[in-house]
């Protein structure tokens, strides 16, 4: 009897969320109808044994709500909450996590409520690779925090069973947005080492390259300004630095190209295959 009554329960404030998802696509929605949505934690009791049914009932509405904004107004107040709901009734629901994180990032560019879904994600199914990946995915491509990007992509390679595009992100931010030469080649190195794919062993061989290269460059520069600060002009060229001791040989191109000086900075030649 008791659980007749639970389930009778469960059932009435269903139809009333069904009720008011149809109605608030008649009208403009107000920030306030967001009260009359169900705490997900308190579903989670009513509904007993039944969570992950009633978390995809809440999954086909959640697709459904999408599906009419998408068409509409592009209007999507309810986006969190609906996710929320579902993934307190089922935690370890991907999906809901992902789809709805990137629908959050790319229609709203909420970066709190992006965090407040990942970040629960990674604590109630902490094994995943996925979570932390997206996280960084999102603060990458949406929120332009590539600090934040490079942790979680860091995070991501530290889960069993992390693809090779973890490393790859991880790497790339380092190699094209933080700057960090010398760690993005190391990363890009693990990469090569241990990855499985020759198409990825590939990409590897050839960041592997430019990094090296853009190595050389940084620090050729580096010593061009010092000779020109000591020496009171510019060299002609790299033999030069060479010859006053500023280097000892000047660097194997990785493209099996060569280096010069135009000006006051260093180029890359690389030959036409």
């Amino acid at each position: 009897m008791k659980n007749f009554f639970y389930v009778f329960l469960l059932f009435l404030i269903v139809i009333n969320l069904s009720y008011r998802l149809d109605e608030i696509r008649g009208v403009k929605e107000k920030v306030e109808e967001i009260l009359y949505l169900p705490k997900g934690e308190i579903l989670k009791y009513i509904a007993l044994d039944h969570r992950n049914t009633v978390s995809d009932y809440f999954w086909l509405l959640f697709i459904q709500y999408y599906g009419h904004h998408l068409q509409t107004d592009l209007q999507f107040p309810y986006l969190y909450p609906i996710t929320d709901i579902i993934t307190d009734l089922d935690e370890k629901f991907l999906h809901a996590y992902t789809f709805g994180s990137v629908n959050i990032a790319h229609h709203l560019k909420d970066k709190l409520s992006v965090t407040k879904l990942l970040m629960k994600a990674m604590y109630k199914n902490p094994e995943k690779w996925e979570y932390p990946f997206w996280m960084g995915f999102l603060n990458y491509v949406f929120f332009k925090d590539y600090k934040t990007a490079g942790i979680f992509f860091k995070l991501s390679t530290f889960k069993k069973d992390a693809p090779p595009v973890c490393y790859r992100f991880y790497a790339f931010t380092y190699y094209k947005k933080l700057k960090n030469l010398e760690v993005a080649l190391k990363l890009w190195e693990y990469m090569y080492n241990n990855v499985k794919s020759e198409v990825e062993k590939e990409i590897a061989k050839d960041y592997i390259k430019r990094t090296i290269m853009k190595i050389h460059m940084r620090d050729l520069n580096i010593l061009i300004k010092k000779f020109k600060e000591k020496e009171g002009y510019s060299p002609l060229s790299l033999r030069e630095l060479v010859e006053k001791g500023y280097i000892k040989e000047i660097p194997k191109h990785p493209y099996d190209g060569y280096y010069i000086i135009r000006g006051d900075t260093v180029e890359s030649i690389i030959p036409k295959k």
